[in-house]
């Protein structure tokens, strides 16, 4: 008869057990700036966390809902406090209505 035990093993396992996301991760805002728009010269303009920070609530939902097909950072990525979008090791309740471009932990 074998018994389950939340007390930690005096010897290491043989080998490493999976974890769904590292114990030191902390949701933060990067330091990187994020794709805002391409300004009518055509220049690209890009902002940090803080200037996103100060944005009415409405205008801060609608850039951090920004998807886009082109490489350039978005708000959502490079601002995950400020835009709610932290990773999770909780399921989802449905499934996505598109396939995400990186995986899912």
């Amino acid at each position: 008869d074998t018994c389950r035990t939340t007390s930690p093993s005096v010897a290491p396992s043989s080998a490493p057990s999976v974890s769904q996301q590292p114990s030191d991760y902390i949701c933060e805002d990067k330091t990187s700036l994020f794709y805002l728009k391409t300004n009518d010269n055509g220049i690209e303009i890009f902002k940090d966390c803080d200037w996103l920070r100060n944005r009415p609530p409405d205008r801060q939902e609608n850039l951090c809902a920004r998807t886009a097909s082109s490489k350039k950072p978005l708000a959502k990525d490079v601002c995950p406090f400020t835009c709610d979008t932290c990773r999770t090791t909780s399921p989802s309740v449905a499934p996505s209505s598109a396939p995400s471009s990186e995986p899912s932990l």
